[in-house]
């Protein structure tokens, strides 16, 4: 098996299709302990000289990455109905948008796990468990 990809700079031909294929296919071979993606000149998903949308659903670059961002927070959307947690979900611990540039950082990503300490409790104006705001003493975080 070929060694992990430490970086990868897509700068091909700024069409959607090929970024979104480009992405899907190299994205898996992203070291996963610090590798980095990186997709430059999505501008011109914004351009109408440009195939801007990929044919098979209508999504530009942009919006693919758009949507990533509901999978990276799906630990905390499942639960209520969101985006389902994936492989993406598991493995990317960050996504940052630029001008014209994204970039996925490829780090594991495991659910967040609440730790109490001692039993002190702090009041909390918003209940933890029913996701409310309610007045204040209303619900704990321990």
């Amino acid at each position: 098996a070929a060694a992990p990809l430490d970086v990868v700079l897509d700068d091909a031909s700024h069409r959607s299709e090929d970024m979104i294929a480009a992405f899907e296919a190299l994205y898996p071979s992203v070291r996963p302990d610090g590798g980095v993606y990186a997709i430059e000149d999505v501008v011109t998903n914004y351009w109408p000289y440009y195939d801007r949308v990929r044919a098979e659903d209508g999504l530009s670059f942009v919006e693919f990455a758009k949507r990533k961002v509901d999978e990276l927070n799906a630990w905390n959307s499942e639960p209520h109905g969101g985006a389902p947690v994936t492989d993406f979900t598991r493995n990317t611990s960050s996504l940052h948008f630029y001008d014209g540039i994204v970039f996925f950082e490829k780090r594991p990503h495991p659910m967040w796990t609440r730790i109490a300490v001692g039993t002190d409790t702090l009041d909390y104006a918003f209940n933890m468990n029913s996701g409310t705001a309610g007045e204040a003493g209303m619900g704990t975080v321990t």
